[in-house]
């Protein structure tokens, strides 16, 4: 599976470029879809046409480009998207807080990822079970599993004289 790193694009194995317009619109182009394009026609293909899209998912504008880029996955023939967000927008206002008002979470926010059809979507430690109960393909990764990864030794320890 290749990662699509929008948190941090300078880690990402997938290369894209994002441009905005003066309006606030930001578009976004899969740099080199050559090798997407390729393993989406090989035969032997089990994940190679997979590809995670990592983000933060803290605002709008994360929101945005998750579209864009699933989107133009999609244009390129990439079937399997997988979205991994430590953060999940509007995972706090989970319930109608008053008269005339929405549930953001589950009127706003869930429609437009459900939308993408995501084959997972994982969040680091969900604010909130109505999250798990909205979102297709919901997957969490609870603090616990953060901190035993976290603790783990390294298998190689840098600037030391053993190495």
């Amino acid at each position: 599976m290749k990662i699509l790193n929008l948190a941090y694009p300078d880690q990402s194995e997938v290369k894209f470029k994002v441009s905005s317009y003066p309006d606030g619109q930001q578009n976004l182009i899969i740099v080199d879809p050559y090798p997407l394009i390729m393993s989406s026609y090989s035969l032997l293909a089990t994940h190679a046409n997979a590809v995670e899209v990592r983000s933060r998912l803290n605002n709008f504008q994360d929101l945005e480009l998750i579209i864009c880029v699933t989107k133009a996955l999609r244009n390129l023939g990439v079937k399997e998207i997988h979205l991994y967000t430590p953060y999940f927008l509007g995972s706090r206002s989970d319930r109608q807080f008053e008269e005339g008002s929405t549930n953001y979470l589950k009127d706003v926010i869930a429609p437009i990822i459900n939308s993408l059809k995501f084959e997972s979507v994982t969040v680091l430690d969900p604010h909130s079970d109505v999250l798990e109960a909205v979102i297709n393909g919901f997957k969490k990764v609870s603090n616990l599993e953060l901190v035993r990864f976290a603790l783990k030794p390294p298998l190689y320890y840098p600037n030391t004289k053993d190495n």
